[in-house]
């Protein structure tokens, strides 16, 4: 599904609402929950107020850790207080099937074929192309880890290392510390004891491990040196290194996650034509650009590169340059089996 991508060349925060608007509002709220941090600042800046300053629609944001369970307990309830969410793409195809989110009606944003094919789907449309890579303070470690097997290595990079709290990612990175090639690891996760190869991987980090829920949560451990390594979100990583002036780095070149964020809208968000008006303008590929320049992360509309500088592009994972390191998520292998690892996941942690 992402391998047209290449074409294109292309303190903690807390689970605090924030809501913000620069006119008086008549036409109600929108509820948009995205993945916080700086994340949350370029859609901000870039697209959440210009859209409430234009439709005189107030914008209320939330964060989360891309929690699929959360969106579940909430149409299972009927207690809906999120419109939309930014959610990875196993979550997308699980909730679609679901019936947890609301069908785009493309129509009323301005046609499916604006965008990029693999960028859209029934019940989404791309919130961003991102990447988690391994992610490190240069000024303190000044040998740069080239592997996932230099991340486990504590006796030649000591300390703490950062990991999110995930099943997705985790196992994937796990396998790629373990010896397994990157076009091998979903391959390996599918065969018989994968996953316990896996989890016996992450046993052996386990004591060295400083779980992380947040983009703003793994940004202070990595900034604070509570934590010498992480698996980070390259997009926030290299925005915070050149807002504060520090010198944080991705090995690239150890294999990173290549995956798509899509907004969708809950199923009977009470905010619904709301929700669809902010699609409509996210729509517009000089809107669309706004958030790259900000995030080094793609968009699903296409005219929106040909408005981003040469710098951008080039600190996008899915520049070309960088696809030989690059592990795209296996979509249809989490569909499978997101639950069940998550589950597992969950009771290995909590050993």
């Amino acid at each position: 599904m992402l391998s047209r991508i290449w074409v294109w060349g292309a303190s903690i925060a807390t689970c605090a609402i924030m809501a913000f608007s620069s006119v008086a509002m008549a036409d109600g709220k929108v509820v948009i929950t995205g993945w916080g941090g700086t994340w949350n600042d370029a859609y901000r800046d870039g697209i959440w107020k210009p859209f409430a300053a234009e439709s005189k629609v107030e914008v209320v944001e939330d964060q989360y850790n891309g929690e699929l369970a959360k969106i579940r307990s909430q149409i299972e309830s009927g207690t809906i207080t999120w419109d939309m969410v930014s959610v990875e793409g196993a979550e997308l195809l699980i909730g679609c099937q679901e019936g947890l989110y609301e069908k785009i009606d493309f129509a009323a944003i301005g046609g499916r074929e604006q965008f990029m094919p693999y960028a859209v789907d029934d019940c989404g449309v791309s919130s961003d192309i991102w990447a988690t890579g391994l992610a490190y303070d240069a000024d303190v470690i000044k040998d740069p880890p080239k592997s996932w097997a230099d991340f486990w290595d504590v006796k030649k990079y000591p300390g703490k290392r950062g990991m999110r709290s995930t099943a997705k990612e985790t196992l994937e990175e796990a396998l790629m510390a373990d010896g397994v090639p990157i076009d091998k690891v979903y391959e390996t996760l599918r065969s018989p004891g994968g996953v316990d190869r896996a989890f016996k991987k992450l046993d052996e980090l386990k004591p060295y491990i400083v779980w992380w829920e947040s983009g703003a949560q793994f940004l202070e451990l990595l900034s604070s040196g509570e934590v010498v390594m992480t698996p980070a979100f390259t997009g926030e990583t290299i925005t915070t290194a050149q807002q504060n002036k520090r010198n944080l780095k991705i090995a690239w070149d150890a294999g990173f996650l290549l995956g798509v964020d899509h907004w969708v809208i809950l199923k009977g968000a009470p905010n619904k034509d709301n929700a669809v008006k902010f699609l409509a303008y996210y729509a517009k590929p000089e809107v669309a650009a706004e958030f790259s320049k900000r995030m080094p992360y793609g968009t699903p509309h296409p005219k929106s590169y040909d408005l981003l500088s040469t710098e951008v592009k080039a600190a996008m994972p899915s520049a070309p340059d960088k696809k030989q390191w690059a592990l795209e998520f296996d979509y249809p292998f989490w569909v499978e089996n997101l639950d069940d690892l998550t589950a597992k996941f969950q009771a290995w942690a909590a050993k």
